[in-house]
């Protein structure tokens, strides 16, 4: 199995408890680590989504708070969290 991989599993499984624990800041370090794996490693990116990242960055860094950002449709079970 690719190194890759492993670590994207990690990565999902730590999510999926940092969404649980309600630990917003948490999942975000895990999602820019995420993102930084899915270009460097996989190659799956493009500047379109790299820019995306970076603005989302910026605002949180500018503004102290986290932007929203829909990147998929909600189903059953999904939470929306109040920062």
């Amino acid at each position: 199995m690719a190194a890759g991989l492993s670590s994207s599993a990690a990565l999902e499984v730590a999510a999926a408890r940092a969404m649980r624990d309600g630990n917003i800041k948490r999942l975000g370090l895990l999602m820019d680590q995420s993102h930084a794996s899915l270009r460097d490693d996989f190659e799956v990116s493009n500047d379109a989504l790299c820019a995306m990242v970076d603005i989302a960055r910026q605002y949180a860094a500018e503004t102290g708070n986290s932007p929203t950002v829909y990147a998929c449709q909600a189903i059953d079970g999904a939470k929306v969290f109040e920062i």
